[in-house]
C-alpha cells in the first residue's frame, strides 16, 4: 500500500530540528567533558494545525485515524524545500 501524504493545507506552522546521535559526560571531579559522536542525524519536525471545525477538522481526524497510531507511517513534504522531486521513477 502507498504511504498516505498529509495535506499541507491543514498545517499552520512548522519548526524543523536537526537531531545528531552525539553524547556527553561531564567529569564532577574536574568539570572536562567527552563527547562520543556515534554518527548520524535526523531531522525531526514540530507540526501545528490550526484550530479548526467542519470540513477541515473531519479530514485532519480521518487522516490520523488511519495511521492506527504509531502502525502506519506517512509522508510529509518540507515546506523549507522549494523544488521538491516527485514520487516517480528515478532516471
Amino acid at each position: 500500500m502507498a504511504a498516505a501524504e498529509l495535506p499541507t493545507t491543514l498545517v499552520s506552522s512548522v519548526t524543523r530540528t536537526l537531531q545528531g546521535v552525539v553524547g556527553v559526560t561531564r567529569s564532577p571531579f574536574t568539570g572536562t567533558s567527552q563527547v562520543q559522536d556515534w554518527g548520524g542525524s535526523w531531522w525531526q519536525y514540530d507540526i501545528e494545525f490550526a484550530a479548526m471545525s467542519g470540513p477541515g477538522a473531519r479530514a485532519l481526524a480521518g487522516f490520523f485515524a488511519a495511521m492506527r497510531g504509531p502502525a502506519d507511517t506517512f509522508i510529509f513534504r518540507d515546506p523549507f524545500i522549494k523544488n521538491q522531486v516527485g514520487l516517480g521513477t528515478p532516471l
